[in-house]
C-alpha cells in the first residue's frame, strides 16, 4: 500500500491524543503522513476506536474498495483486528502489503413515498424499524420476492447482515451466521404474537411496507446506528445486498468461533 488513511472519532479526548500519537509515531517509523479520512486509490483504512468508527469507515472505504483495519479502542470490538499496542507492526504489514482480505456484504434500504424515494442508506451491521419514544407498536407487512411473510406489530424490526448477527440481532433472540455467507434475518423487536420468529433469507427482494406507526415522526429507521430517515404510514422499504462488499484487512487467519467464544462467552 502507498498510503494509510486513518479514521477516529475526534470527539472522544483519549482516542484524539493516541490518533495524534499514531500520525506522529508513523512518520518517525517509516516516513510517511497519514492522512485523516482522505480516502484514495491504493491506500489502506485504519480505524481506531470501537466498532461504530469501524463501521462508518468501512462503508467509505468500500466505494474505493480500500481495506480497512481496525485498531481497538472502544468496547466490546468485536469487529476489531488488532489491540492498541500492536499499531506500528500493523501497520508495517499493511504497508508491506503483508495481508489478507475479509470480504463482507452490505444492504442497501430505498424509502419510497407516494412513488418517490425519499432516502437510501447503506448497512453493514444492520437496519432497524422501529417507534422512536411512543410506547406503541408498529405495524409492518414484510414480502419476499413477492410473497408475503408476515404482518408483524411489534417494537420493530432488525434485517440483519452476517456481520451484524452477533450485535443487535442476537441481544433480540436472533441466530448469528458465518460471516461469510450472503443472507438477511429479519427479527421482530417484542412481538405481539409469540409465533414471529427470526427469519433467514438470501439477501434480495425484501420488501417492507409501513401499515402504522404510533404517529408523526415516531416511526425511524436507522442504518448502522448512524443515519436514519423518519417514516410514514404506507411507506414502502426496499432491502436488498449492495455491489459494494466492505473490505477488513486481516493480519493473520481469522478464527471467527474463537472470536465468538471470546466476546460472546
Amino acid at each position: 500500500m502507498k498510503k494509510i488513511v486513518l479514521f477516529y472519532k475526534k470527539e472522544d479526548k483519549e482516542i484524539s491524543r493516541e490518533a495524534k500519537k499514531l500520525v506522529h509515531e508513523a512518520k518517525k517509523a517509516f516516513g510517511i503522513k497519514i492522512d485523516i479520512e482522505k480516502i484514495s486509490k491504493d491506500c489502506a483504512v485504519v480505524s481506531l476506536g470501537g466498532d461504530g468508527t469501524l463501521l462508518r469507515a468501512a462503508k467509505i472505504a468500500a466505494a474505493k474498495k480500500c481495506p480497512v483495519l481496525g485498531i481497538h479502542m472502544g468496547g466490546l470490538g468485536f469487529l476489531n483486528e488488532i489491540e492498541l499496542n500492536d499499531r506500528l507492526p500493523a501497520i508495517r504489514k499493511l504497508l508491506d502489503n503483508d495481508f489478507h482480505v475479509d470480504n463482507r456484504i452490505l444492504i442497501e434500504a430505498h424509502v419510497i413515498r407516494k412513488g418517490k424515494i425519499v432516502g437510501k442508506v447503506l448497512a453493514l451491521n444492520d437496519i432497524v424499524i422501529g417507534k422512536c419514544d411512543i410506547a406503541r407498536t408498529v405495524s409492518l407487512d414484510v414480502f419476499y420476492q413477492n410473497h408475503k411473510i408476515y404482518s408483524y406489530r411489534s417494537d420493530g424490526l432488525i434485517i440483519s447482515t452476517p456481520t451484524g448477527s452477533t450485535g443487535h440481532n442476537y441481544s433480540a433472540g436472533g441466530p448469528i451466521l458465518a460471516p461469510d455467507t450472503s443472507n438477511l434475518i429479519i427479527t421482530p423487536i417484542c412481538p405481539i404474537k409469540s409465533g414471529s420468529r427470526p427469519i433467514v433469507l438470501d439477501a434480495k427482494g425484501l420488501e417492507i411496507i409501513v401499515k402504522k406507526t404510533p404517529g408523526k415522526k415516531q416511526a425511524i429507521l436507522t442504518a448502522d446506528g448512524q443515519q436514519k430517515i423518519y417514516l410514514q404510514d404506507h411507506d414502502k422499504i426496499f432491502i436488498e445486498k449492495s455491489k459494494l462488499c466492505a473490505k477488513f484487512a486481516r493480519l493473520s487467519p481469522y478464527d471467527f468461533f474463537a472470536k465468538l467464544r471470546s466476546k460472546l462467552g
